[in-house]
């Protein structure tokens, strides 16, 4: 009788788990902004997600209406935005018991922008708050459609472009830009 370890017994059972076939794509975040908008993030830019109630964030005063307040992770203190209000779509988040957050950290390819950004009392990670975090899905560049004939002109700054994923369209979001572009300007 062979004695087998745990780990050879497991590449008996579960062989897909040991073979290193390469995943085709890369890997997003995917969430609903609305009722009847639908987006996704790369995941690259994605820090963590949070569910966390709403007495965990702190409103402060004359700010824009998008911001929410500021809230806590890793210890860091940084601002939580309603992404969909943030983009010009109406906002749906109000008075909720808890939020859905994903938490980036901003980074730019821009050099100026990133030492404006750094340079300024902004936080190193930002909150975005959505209607619901919908799980992680991997997307091959080329099936994105890039065309922008079904996204709302407020949005085409902040989207790459679109992707169909089971009976949903997604706006593929490009959060650099819109922290450029939405964020930095009104602060």
């Amino acid at each position: 009788m062979a004695i087998s370890t745990t780990k050879d017994r497991l590449k008996e059972l579960l062989p897909e788990l040991f073979s290193e076939q390469e995943i085709e794509g890369d890997s997003y975040l995917r969430l609903q902004l609305n009722s009847q908008v639908f987006a996704v993030i790369d995941l690259n830019q994605v820090q963590e997600s949070l569910v966390i109630s709403s007495r965990e964030i702190t409103t402060i005063p004359n700010v824009p209406e998008y911001v929410l307040g500021l809230m806590t992770s890793r210890n860091e203190v940084f601002l939580a935005v309603d992404l969909a209000h943030l983009i010009g779509l109406s906002p749906e988040i109000v008075n909720c018991r808890q939020y859905q957050v994903i938490v980036v950290k901003p980074s730019f390819d821009n050099k100026q922008i990133k030492e404006t950004y750094e340079q300024s009392d902004n936080p190193s990670f930002l909150g975005l708050v959505v209607d619901r975090i919908l799980g992680v899905s991997r997307f091959v560049y080329d099936d994105f459609d890039s065309s922008n004939r079904d996204i709302p002109t407020t949005l085409e700054p902040f989207v790459y472009g679109s992707i169909q994923h089971q009976e949903n369209q997604y706006l593929v979001l490009d959060i650099k830009s819109l922290i450029a572009n939405r964020i930095s300007k009104n602060n």
